[in-house]
């Protein structure tokens, strides 16, 4: 039987009063249910996810059996059509799309320190193709460290516009602010950092840059005026 202690006891959970079945038992049964439904969604998330695993493993062997292959033919092609012989022509005569060449034939420029990271899986071997089949090929160092520390997806990789050495810094904060700042005050101080750094620049003689670069920076200022005005005109 129960005490008069276990009746009308707030939950712990909503607050609202119920009967308790025992001392230990402090949530109501809709709390206990919706426990139920988001711990059912926990176990299936893991599932789902963990197929994305499994598809990872078979694209990165895929790439890694054909960047093999491929690379047998080309060989074999060489040798029958000499400087003739394309990746183009190799794509058509395996009968793959180019892309899938290109791809995985890119994986030839891979350092050895890049090979160590997919060894240590830091890296996946995919990851490293599609790093190593970019345009251009003088930053691909940089890169790769980027892709390992920011841990981007391949989706990102493929946004990546980096022509310069600068453009590293630029495209990881391009990422940053897509991805949200997870604290709005975080958002702030980056933001200000960047007016300030706008500020300091301004304060420079216009003498002191190269006098055919001076239109550039002008027409570059006017588009940011632009902004900057359409910016301060949002609620």
């Amino acid at each position: 039987m129960r005490t008069k202690q276990y009746f009308n006891r707030p939950c712990k959970r909503c607050d609202e009063t119920f009967t308790p079945t025992s001392k230990e038992n402090w949530i109501c049964e809709k709390c206990n249910k919706r426990n139920k439904r988001t711990k059912d969604k926990t176990k299936l998330k893991v599932k789902y996810f963990a197929k994305k695993e499994q598809l990872n493993k078979l694209r990165d062997n895929a790439t890694l059996e054909n960047y093999k292959i491929l690379s047998e033919a080309q060989k074999l092609g060489k040798q029958i059509w000499n400087s003739h012989f394309t990746l183009t022509k190799l794509a058509e005569d395996m009968d793959i799309p180019y892309t899938t060449v290109h791809r995985c034939m890119a994986l030839s420029r891979a350092s050895k320190s890049e090979w160590k990271l997919v060894k240590d899986k830091k890296l996946s071997v995919f990851k490293l193709a599609m790093i190593c089949s970019l345009k251009n090929k003088a930053y691909q160092d940089e890169i790769v460290k980027m892709v390992v520390n920011d841990k981007l997806s391949t989706y990102q990789i493929k946004t990546l516009t980096i022509n310069q050495i600068e453009d590293v810094n630029v495209e990881r904060h391009r990422l940053a602010i897509e991805k949200g700042y997870s604290r709005e005050r975080a958002a702030y101080y980056s933001f200000n950092n960047w007016i300030n750094r706008g500020k300091l620049f301004l304060i420079m003689d216009i003498d002191k840059l190269p006098k055919d670069k001076v239109p550039v920076i002008k027409e570059e200022l006017g588009k940011l005026g632009k902004k900057i005005k359409s910016y301060l005109g949002k609620q």
